[in-house]
């Protein structure tokens, strides 16, 4: 086995069928882990002053572990020692190491040092929120030669396993949450027929991206400024991306609706039999009817029928994924740490310092009063008077 390094997108697209291959068979099923996905980000969404790299475990001809990463500038007592992570922001989570099946004892430990080598100034390296059933996990869980790992917990993601009939499904649920989705329902319908539309292959592809934007603008999301179709960027990003994907045969999309009104969107990704649920808008007109849960219980119910998905990934841990009686799966994020003066005093040490406090009761409540108290300043001197 030996690695490449490559940092120019030409070499880095000759590798995209083997990677996205390797995506496709991993245990975590993310279409994050992809070339697809990885190659769009490094396109769009680098900051100014980072650069991207990526290690290619090679066995003779045959590519059997990728490392993607995002080497960011950074500074400790004016001495440059750069921050290197996956590519990860809130639009991107859980890039990882990947490796062939059998081999990641081999392959992960190859490229982390590889890395470390490679950027022998770095100050850590940081993986943010990896699966519970990474890999990555298990492989690095005791100490390296060369650095210290921290393991810290970042919060759940919810996921529903298909299995049984939807109608048992669905009577497991909260009876109140079942009946108002019912009434809504045939409040919706008695205005106009409702359409529900599934789709993928060659009919899931860009065309449709507009139709989303329009839907996750007309809520929170545009009044904040968070919406994709507000920002140049996220456009240029997700239209590359949706593209790739859509070549893949991997997207899907799913619309709701009225008439000739769309009322409620998902964009997924179909990884063998997993469905990852992506992102999901609706028109706010409508939110009496809920068309948000109107779409997902669709969803659900098509996922029981036609049998051919084992689990929804839900990603998130938001609050209405509950009231679809979805489990929890924990993430972690992995923070190694270079054994040089620097980084093991000023990061691994520091670091687990901070974790050790968290796990003292009062500990979080002081935090959040002192936050409190800082705002609080910081607004009273806004609104002091200048000179």
């Amino acid at each position: 086995m030996h690695i490449e390094k490559i940092d120019d997108f030409n070499h880095l697209s000759s590798y995209s069928d083997s990677w996205n291959k390797l995506a496709f068979d991993a245990p975590q099923k993310l279409p994050t882990l992809s070339y697809a996905w990885v190659a769009s980000f490094y396109e769009h969404m680098l900051l100014p002053g980072e650069s991207w790299l990526c290690l290619m475990a090679m066995e003779g001809e045959e590519l059997v572990g990728v490392l993607p990463v995002v080497i960011s500038p950074h500074r400790v007592f004016g001495l440059k020692r750069p921050n290197i992570m996956a590519p990860h922001n809130s639009h991107t989570f859980s890039v990882d190491f990947l490796a062939a099946g059998g081999i990641e004892h081999q392959v992960l430990p190859a490229l982390l040092d590889s890395l470390l080598q490679l950027q022998p100034n770095a100050f850590g390296f940081f993986l943010d929120r990896l699966t519970e059933n990474s890999p990555t996990l298990s492989v690095l869980k005791s100490e390296l030669k060369h650095a210290t790992i921290v393991k810290e917990f970042n919060g759940f993601g919810s996921y529903l396993k298909i299995a049984g009939s939807f109608e048992d499904y669905r009577n497991r649920l909260d009876r109140k949450f079942t009946k108002n989705l019912t009434r809504r329902r045939k409040k919706l319908s008695c205005s106009t027929e409702i359409c529900t539309e599934n789709l993928s292959g060659p009919d899931a592809n860009k065309n449709h991206l507009a139709r989303f934007m329009k839907l996750e603008s007309s809520g929170w999301k545009g009044r904040s400024g968070t919406a994709i179709e507000l920002s140049p960027p996220l456009v240029s990003f997700y239209s590359t991306l949706i593209s790739r994907l859509s070549r893949l045969g991997w997207l899907e999309w799913h619309f709701l609706s009225t008439g000739d009104r769309t009322v409620a969107g998902s964009l997924a990704v179909k990884m063998d039999r997993t469905l990852v649920g992506l992102k999901i808008g609706y028109d706010e007109e409508f939110s009496t009817y809920s068309p948000g849960h109107l779409l997902i219980e669709q969803l659900i119910e098509r996922a029981f029928r036609e049998q051919d998905i084992d689990e929804i990934n839900a990603v998130t841990d938001m609050a209405w994924n509950a009231v679809w009686g979805m489990d929890k799966r924990p993430h972690f994020n992995l923070c190694i740490y270079p054994n040089h003066p620097l980084s093991f005093i000023f990061g691994a040490m520091r670091h687990r310092g901070k974790l050790g406090l968290k796990r003292l009761p009062a500990v979080p409540s002081i935090v959040r009063n002192l936050r409190s108290l800082q705002d609080k300043q910081l607004l009273k001197s806004w609104r002091r008077p200048q000179a």
